[in-house]
């Protein structure tokens, strides 16, 4: 024995060969065994007649109650003499189902939704052993997905796929959503039989008819509904860090509900009376929207002055007293007549100087200039300025006297000084006009202001 292992063992050509005729000798056996069961293993075949043997794979499996109990072993196409075809299939079957039932029927169904068929068998009852082949042609034909899908044109396919591709997208991690809603279906769909017992007869098709309608409608902007519902995932997203605060405002919601339904029309009055109250005060807001500012700054600083004035209202008790003893004076209501009369007498003059100080600055202007005239000097003391101006002798000329102006006179007895509607500041903003004659009023509106002065 040694001897002989040796020998086979230095030949390598020799063991090389036996090596490839045992693979060969294992490859035919599996070949065997997926087309045609296991070599030399006894097998129960039987006939099949079928209408047609579609999606059959080429080792097409026998199932008895699900369980795998043969395989096809042959197939042949048989035309029957008015040109009709049928599919005639020897079936492999295990040697522990012989005999079949003489009443024993075969069909044709579906491995799964994504194609391919197996051969079922269905025993009878029969005592009688099967003699012939098992006729098919006349089982009840399944209806596959595949055999769904091939109803519709390619374009309907496409969008069939493009419409379960999102709902895909869509049901992607959310799986526990999904548990969720099939434990509320039982309680969901008993509340969904007592409203549909509540609609008429023809309640539901005209149900279906208007969303039919509905969705028709709304095919134009399915791209808008598209956004929207994006929209709808990012709200929703951003509330789910709120998401017990929204639970709790959902859960206070009835009871705020109700009392709002018994409440506000008791408060119809007040709300007509509101209405009124704010239609009254809209002019007035109107008019003072300019001084938004200022209302925003009192109101800022109420407290504080509301404070104040709670310091300081026991104080004018004192201040109170006295001043109604004082208008208890014989002499008070004359008095203040007589300051009135005054104050009435003053308000021309009043006037007056408003347009002169506050709009021309007239005040500022000549102090400033009497200020410069007597700037500058030496050591000892300041020099007046001045400016002389000859003016050559002749006819009304300005040199002498004439008996009439001159020609050149510039002269306003009586200018605007910052007065009226259009207020306007005449002297010291005149044009001069060379060579010409200007006595009055300046032609034009002259400007309401004049220099600057600190």
């Amino acid at each position: 024995m040694r001897r002989n292992r040796g020998l086979l063992v230095s030949q390598p050509v020799l063991l090389g060969a036996v090596a490839v005729l045992m693979s060969i000798v294992a490859i035919f056996f599996v070949y065997t065994l997926d087309s045609r069961g296991l070599p030399f293993v006894p097998t129960y075949n039987v006939r099949a007649v079928l209408a047609d043997a579609e999606s059959l794979g080429k080792t097409g499996d026998v199932r008895l109650a699900g369980v795998l109990v043969g395989r096809v072993h042959q197939r042949h196409i048989e035309v029957l003499p008015d040109g009709q075809t049928r599919a005639v299939l020897t079936l492999a079957l295990d040697k522990s189902l012989e005999p079949l039932p003489a009443d024993t029927r075969v069909q044709m169904r579906a491995i799964s939704t994504l194609g391919g068929s197996y051969v079922e068998l269905l025993p009878g009852h029969s005592r009688a052993p099967l003699r012939g082949p098992l006729d098919g042609t006349h089982a009840p034909h399944t209806v596959s997905l595949h055999d769904s899908l091939a109803a519709y044109d390619k374009r309907t396919r496409g969008a069939l796929g493009d419409y379960l591709t999102g709902y895909g997208n869509a049901l992607v991690g959310r799986g526990s959503d999904l548990n969720e809603i099939v434990a509320i279906a039982p309680e969901t769909l008993r509340s969904l039989d007592s409203a549909m017992r509540a609609l008429p007869d023809d309640g539901l098709s005209s149900f279906i008819n208007g969303f039919a309608r509905f969705s028709s409608a709304l095919a134009p902007v399915a791209d808008q509904q598209a956004g929207f519902f994006r929209g709808l995932d990012r709200t929703f997203a951003a509330m789910g860090s709120v998401r017990e605060d929204v639970g709790d405002a959902t859960s206070d919601a009835p009871p705020a509900l109700a009392a709002g339904t018994e409440g506000f029309p008791a408060q119809r009055r007040l709300l007509r009376e509101s209405a009124a109250l704010f239609a009254g005060l809209r002019p007035g807001l109107h008019a003072v929207r300019g001084a938004a500012d200022d209302i925003a700054a009192a109101s800022t600083g109420a407290p504080a002055a509301f404070a104040a004035t709670s310091r300081l209202a026991p104080r004018l008790t004192t201040s109170g007293k006295a001043l109604s003893r004082f208008a208890g004076e014989p002499i008070v209501v004359p008095s203040l007549a007589a300051l009135a009369e005054t104050f009435g007498a003053l308000v021309p003059t009043a006037r007056t100087a408003r347009g002169v100080q506050a709009v021309c600055n007239y005040g500022n202007v000549l102090l400033r200039n009497l200020l410069s005239m007597v700037s500058d000097g030496t050591s000892t003391g300041n020099w007046l300025s001045a400016v002389s101006v000859l003016t050559l002798p002749g006819r009304n000329s300005e040199s002498s006297a004439s008996a009439g102006p001159s020609a050149t006179l510039h002269a306003t007895t009586t200018p605007n000084t910052g007065e009226g509607l259009h207020a306007e500041c005449e002297s010291g903003n005149e044009a001069y006009a060379p060579g010409k004659q200007v006595i009055g009023h300046a032609p034009g509106q002259q400007a309401a202001l004049t220099e600057v002065t600190k």
